[in-house]
Protein backbone atom coordinates (compact mmCIF):
# COMPACT_ATOMS: atom_id res chain seq x y z
CA UNK A 1 0.00 0.00 0.00
CA UNK A 2 1.18 3.33 -0.96
CA UNK A 3 0.93 6.81 1.46
CA UNK A 4 -1.90 8.30 1.34
CA UNK A 5 -3.78 4.91 -0.41
CA UNK A 6 -6.64 3.81 2.19
CA UNK A 7 -6.59 1.52 5.49
CA UNK A 8 -3.36 2.76 6.53
CA UNK A 9 -1.08 1.07 9.10
CA UNK A 10 -1.92 1.93 12.42
CA UNK A 11 0.28 4.14 14.17
CA UNK A 12 1.71 1.98 16.67
CA UNK A 13 4.48 3.14 20.06
CA UNK A 14 6.88 1.41 17.93
CA UNK A 15 6.12 3.15 14.27
CA UNK A 16 5.29 6.73 16.39
CA UNK A 17 8.83 6.23 18.28
CA UNK A 18 10.66 5.82 14.87
CA UNK A 19 9.19 8.87 13.20
CA UNK A 20 10.10 10.67 16.49
CA UNK A 21 14.07 9.66 15.85
CA UNK A 22 13.86 10.13 12.18
CA UNK A 23 13.13 13.50 12.56
CA UNK A 24 15.87 14.24 15.17
CA UNK A 25 18.48 12.38 12.99
CA UNK A 26 17.15 14.20 10.21
CA UNK A 27 17.60 17.94 12.44
CA UNK A 28 20.79 16.71 13.40
CA UNK A 29 22.66 15.76 10.48
CA UNK A 30 21.09 18.96 8.58
CA UNK A 31 22.89 20.82 11.75
CA UNK A 32 26.56 18.87 10.56
CA UNK A 33 26.03 16.73 13.78
CA UNK A 34 27.43 13.16 13.19
CA UNK A 35 24.43 10.69 14.72
CA UNK A 36 25.22 6.83 15.96
CA UNK A 37 22.09 4.95 16.45
CA UNK A 38 22.54 1.67 19.23
CA UNK A 39 22.09 -1.55 17.92
CA UNK A 40 20.03 -2.13 21.00
CA UNK A 41 18.62 0.50 22.76
CA UNK A 42 17.17 -1.14 26.52
CA UNK A 43 19.20 1.75 28.21
CA UNK A 44 16.93 4.89 27.11
CA UNK A 45 19.75 6.26 24.79
CA UNK A 46 18.30 5.91 21.17
CA UNK A 47 20.85 8.05 19.50
CA UNK A 48 24.87 8.91 20.54
CA UNK A 49 25.79 12.13 18.81
CA UNK A 50 29.22 13.77 17.95
CA UNK A 51 29.77 17.11 17.56
CA UNK A 52 31.20 18.41 14.19
CA UNK A 53 34.85 18.50 15.54
CA UNK A 54 34.00 14.99 16.79
CA UNK A 55 35.32 16.42 20.05
CA UNK A 56 32.21 15.57 22.05
CA UNK A 57 29.75 13.01 22.21
CA UNK A 58 26.09 13.19 23.60
CA UNK A 59 23.79 10.22 24.40
CA UNK A 60 20.26 11.08 23.29
CA UNK A 61 16.64 9.76 24.15
CA UNK A 62 14.11 10.38 21.85
CA UNK A 63 10.23 11.62 22.45
CA UNK A 64 7.82 11.92 20.01
CA UNK A 65 4.68 13.58 21.16
CA UNK A 66 1.55 13.72 18.75
CA UNK A 67 -1.13 15.97 20.73
CA UNK A 68 -0.62 19.24 23.33
CA UNK A 69 -0.68 17.92 27.60
CA UNK A 70 -2.84 21.70 28.48
CA UNK A 71 -4.43 24.33 25.64
CA UNK A 72 -1.16 25.75 25.88
CA UNK A 73 1.79 23.29 26.75
CA UNK A 74 3.09 19.87 26.24
CA UNK A 75 4.63 17.36 29.29
CA UNK A 76 7.45 15.00 28.71
CA UNK A 77 7.95 12.45 30.56
CA UNK A 78 10.66 10.14 30.65
CA UNK A 79 12.51 7.45 32.39
CA UNK A 80 16.02 6.52 32.48
CA UNK A 81 17.88 10.01 32.46
CA UNK A 82 20.94 8.92 34.64
CA UNK A 83 21.90 7.11 31.04
CA UNK A 84 21.61 10.51 28.68
CA UNK A 85 22.37 13.71 28.63
CA UNK A 86 19.46 15.74 26.29
CA UNK A 87 16.31 14.26 25.83
CA UNK A 88 15.47 15.43 22.56
CA UNK A 89 11.24 15.43 21.83
CA UNK A 90 9.60 16.28 18.35
CA UNK A 91 6.32 17.06 17.96
CA UNK A 92 5.32 18.07 14.26
CA UNK A 93 3.59 21.11 13.98
CA UNK A 94 6.73 22.93 15.57
CA UNK A 95 9.89 20.57 14.99
CA UNK A 96 12.40 19.25 17.58
CA UNK A 97 13.46 20.59 21.12
CA UNK A 98 16.45 19.17 23.04
CA UNK A 99 16.18 19.09 26.42
CA UNK A 100 19.42 19.24 28.85
CA UNK A 101 18.32 16.54 31.42
CA UNK A 102 19.20 19.43 34.68
CA UNK A 103 15.51 20.71 33.28
CA UNK A 104 13.86 17.13 34.55
CA UNK A 105 11.90 17.73 37.77
CA UNK A 106 12.38 14.49 39.78
CA UNK A 107 9.54 12.39 40.43
CA UNK A 108 8.06 13.76 43.84
CA UNK A 109 7.17 10.21 44.88
CA UNK A 110 9.32 7.05 45.31
CA UNK A 111 6.75 5.45 43.97
CA UNK A 112 6.66 7.53 40.63
CA UNK A 113 9.89 6.63 37.95
CA UNK A 114 9.32 9.29 35.52
CA UNK A 115 10.85 12.58 35.72
CA UNK A 116 8.69 15.32 33.63
CA UNK A 117 9.47 18.73 31.97
CA UNK A 118 6.49 20.86 30.74
CA UNK A 119 7.28 23.12 27.86
CA UNK A 120 4.94 26.09 26.89
CA UNK A 121 4.03 26.39 22.93
CA UNK A 122 1.79 29.11 23.55
CA UNK A 123 1.47 32.29 26.42
CA UNK A 124 -0.91 30.83 29.05
CA UNK A 125 -4.70 32.26 29.40
CA UNK A 126 -3.56 33.74 32.66
CA UNK A 127 -0.30 35.34 31.32
CA UNK A 128 2.05 33.24 33.42
CA UNK A 129 5.83 33.75 32.80
CA UNK A 130 7.56 32.86 35.93
CA UNK A 131 9.10 29.51 35.54
CA UNK A 132 7.71 28.90 32.12
CA UNK A 133 10.00 27.04 29.62
CA UNK A 134 8.99 27.33 26.48
CA UNK A 135 9.79 24.49 23.49
CA UNK A 136 11.48 26.96 21.40
CA UNK A 137 14.32 27.76 24.14
CA UNK A 138 15.52 24.47 23.25
CA UNK A 139 15.27 23.68 19.31
CA UNK A 140 19.19 25.01 19.26
CA UNK A 141 21.48 21.63 20.08
CA UNK A 142 23.17 22.77 23.17
CA UNK A 143 26.85 22.28 22.90
CA UNK A 144 27.83 21.77 26.51
CA UNK A 145 31.60 22.64 27.66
Amino acid sequence: MLCGEQNPVPLTSVRKGMIGELAVQMELLKGGYNVFTPVIDDFGVDLVVASPSKSKFWKVQVKHITKLTTTSSVELRTRQLELVDIVSVYYAPIGVAHIPIKEFKKPKKKTQDRSSVHLALFTASNNQEIGRKYFYQFMKFPEFE
